[in-house]
């Protein structure tokens, strides 16, 4: 059991904290958006977020994020406004009571 979970932690990409606030730009030259809270990172598809992150898909409602360690693994779809700044490695950012 522990032999497969460590394949599991070495395998998963770290969760993706950003927050996607949208799509925006002209349909030839659009690009997403995203906040950790202090920062603003305007992304065009296949670009770098931030980290190891890259923006693989720009769907209207959500987005697809790749972590580039782990080709292999599925990409995240992150929806817009769902995504909460303030998980753990996201620095300047209070983690919300549960």
């Amino acid at each position: 059991a522990e032999a497969k979970a460590q394949y599991i932690r070495e395998h998963t990409p770290p969760p993706f904290t950003l927050s996607y606030l949208g799509t925006f730009g002209p349909p030839t030259r659009r690009f997403a958006v995203f906040s950790d809270g202090k920062t603003i990172y305007n992304v065009p598809e296949g670009e770098r977020i931030t980290g190891n992150f890259v923006l693989s898909h720009l769907g209207y409602e959500s987005v697809d994020v790749s972590y580039t360690l782990l080709p292999e693994a599925p990409p995240q779809r992150v929806a817009a406004g769902t995504a909460k700044p303030g998980a753990p490695g996201v620095p300047g950012a209070a983690v919300p009571p549960r």
